[in-house]
């Protein structure tokens, strides 16, 4: 017997359907980094598919912010977007949804339902299941697998069952040959189709008779748009007759429509790990990247294949100051060996880097097209301060005196900066990483400040932000950013027992930060700007001592509102830390 309880809430519909099956719609992502518009477009497109209802995979809303407030408008946006949507919408929780007690909150009181729930439709079974704040099938609360056990076990005898929820936490244990927990409660209880987003990538797989699907995004960020690797804008339709249902992918644009297979996850775990293993770039070293410099670009590539092939390595310096000689390079790659090309570089500016291309051939004649920019890494030489700074939002020349100063940055793309002067100074003592930012702004009442309590999502507005990777951390990453009213955002990033890398919001940095905002009224000849004073107590980012001479890794950068930009000192800006920039600590 089906329960309903304070957690749980399960939904039952009677319905009459069509006489030829049903269908239904899929939305994918609308956020993680939303473009503008692309969700409602793709809301639009939708409505020609007549379908009796619609389902979505999460993240309707960008979230992470502790204002109420905000995440209620951000909803009233969302609903705005789907109020065209004629028949029932049925809305999945997801990461950017629900992230906290009060999201949570929240959700049950705009969406009328608690985050797992189930209906059915014309003997058909959906199960919407919360996977927000958990990265893996066996991490999932015990209350949730009972809950799901029961209402699995309740519908077996459907003639289909399809569950519904956000990240594809089957995508590092199904699809490597591993086992996954929730997959084998799936096959227990005849689960038909499993449907989930996350990733902005599109991808199909069968396992032991069940297909599963990602479906990619319907609004949210993709770095390309390259077909093959599932990054294009789209939605999915669901045609279900009979104990059989058929898959269709539609992109946003054109009127091209795609089978279900058009991107396969095995092609995805594949490319994976041709961008991590297969092809591999050696990093270039370029000093504090301010002036020009020169060195060797190295591209060695590893063979899997069960024949040799040969390929051109060519560097695209378009745009870019840079000089790679040679041009271009054949190389042929052994079976189950490796083979690369070192080349001759020199640039006056860093900004923009070059671009390698190679096709790296896999299977049936087809070759996966990479291409990725010049991987050089800058390095900053942080010095003791003469005194402590006083960490009042005021930097003043004198108490930084020796600092190391930053004023050389690109652009999110990895191109020439785009936003207003930005200067960093870091020092050190015996105690503290001391870190101060003079971000200059034409008017700085334009500035954007949202966030008012810890942890929201300061990301979000004008800010400045440092990813640290002390030495003898077991690899932990500290991210931190603040904005101009010295709002923290912070959280511990780490490795799972996936591998793949988590975030610890709970987790708080104790320093000091002063801010500083020069108005518009008090600076009509002096350059206007907002200032930025922080001490970070070694010990609060895992490292007690420090000596002259340790390296940690580190990127930072100071995002500027208006114009939609940031300047970034390493590129790319990523969470893995062997991407991070060098901190040498010097005498």
């Amino acid at each position: 017997m089906r329960r309903t309880t304070l957690l749980f809430l399960t939904l039952v519909l009677v319905v009459l359907a069509r006489a030829d099956g049903f269908t239904f719609v899929i939305l994918g992502d609308r956020t993680g980094g939303h473009v503008e518009g692309i969700h409602g477009q793709v809301v639009e497109k939708s409505l020609a598919e007549d379908a009796d209802f619609y389902v979505t995979v999460g993240d309707q809303i960008e979230g992470y912010t502790g204002d109420a407030d905000a995440v209620n408008a951000e909803w009233d946006e969302y609903f705005s977007i789907v109020e065209t949507v004629p028949t029932d919408l049925y809305v999945l929780p997801a990461n950017h949804d629900i992230w906290d007690d009060q999201s949570e909150e929240i959700w049950r009181d705009r969406l009328g339902t608690e985050p797992n729930y189930s209906f059915d439709y014309d003997g058909v079974h959906f199960v919407i299941l919360d996977t927000s704040r958990w990265e893996a099938s066996d991490s999932l609360p015990e209350e949730y697998y009972e809950w799901l056990e029961t209402d699995l076990a309740a519908h077996e005898d459907d003639r289909l069952v399809f569950v519904f929820y956000h990240k594809p936490l089957w995508y590092n244990t199904l699809a490597d040959g591993e086992p996954d927990q929730l997959h084998d409660l799936f096959i227990e209880y005849g689960v038909d189709g499993v449907f989930n987003g996350h990733f902005h990538t599109y991808g199909a797989a069968t396992y032991d008779g069940i297909a599963y699907t990602m479906v990619g995004s319907s609004g949210g960020r993709m770095y390309d748009d390259i077909l093959y690797k599932g990054h294009f804008y789209h939605y999915c339709v669901v045609n279900v007759k009979d104990d059989t249902f058929e898959v269709t992918v539609v992109p946003l644009e054109g009127d091209e429509r795609y089978d279900w297979e058009v991107v396969r996850v095995s092609d995805l775990r594949f490319f994976d790990k041709v961008e991590e293993e297969y092809i591999v770039q050696g990093e270039l070293y370029a000093g504090d990247g301010a002036t020009g410099g020169e060195g060797e670009l190295s591209v060695e590539l590893t063979n899997i294949a069960a024949e040799p092939f040969t390929t051109e390595i060519t560097w695209d310096t378009g745009e870019t100051s840079w000089v790679v000689e040679p041009a271009t390079a054949a190389v042929e790659v052994p079976v189950n060996g490796t083979a690369g090309f070192s080349f001759e570089a020199a640039y006056d500016e860093l900004y923009p880097l070059p671009e390698v291309h190679l096709e790296y051939p896999y299977g049936d004649g087809k070759a996966y097209d990479y291409e990725s920019a010049a991987r050089v890494t800058r390095t900053i030489e942080i010095s003791p301060v003469d005194g402590k700074p006083d960490v009042n939002g005021n930097v003043s020349a004198s108490e930084w005196t020796g600092s190391a100063v930053v004023d050389y940055f690109c652009a999110p793309d990895g191109g020439a900066v785009t936003i207003e002067d930005t200067v960093f100074h870091f020092g050190y003592d015996e105690e503290n990483l001391y870190v101060a930012a003079v971000c200059y702004q034409m008017d700085t009442n334009l500035l954007e400040i949202n966030a008012t309590e810890r942890d929201g999502a300061v990301w979000q507005d004008d800010c400045v932000g440092f990813f640290f990777a002390p030495a003898g951390t077991d690899g932990d990453i500290y991210q931190i950013y603040f904005n101009p009213n010295g709002v923290i955002f912070d959280q511990r990033i780490f490795e799972n027992e996936y591998g793949d890398l988590d975030g610890d919001v709970e987790w708080n940095v104790e320093c000091d930060v002063a801010t500083r905002i020069i108005p518009i009224s008090v600076a009509t000849a002096e350059p206007r700007y907002w200032s930025i004073e922080i001490a970070i107590p070694f010990d609060a980012l895992g490292t007690e001592t420090l000596e002259p001479g340790d390296e940690w890794r580190l990127n930072f950068r100071r995002k500027e509102r208006v114009l939609d930009s940031s300047a970034d000192w390493q590129y790319p800006i990523t969470y893995y830390a062997e991407y991070f920039g060098r901190a040498v600590f010097v005498e």
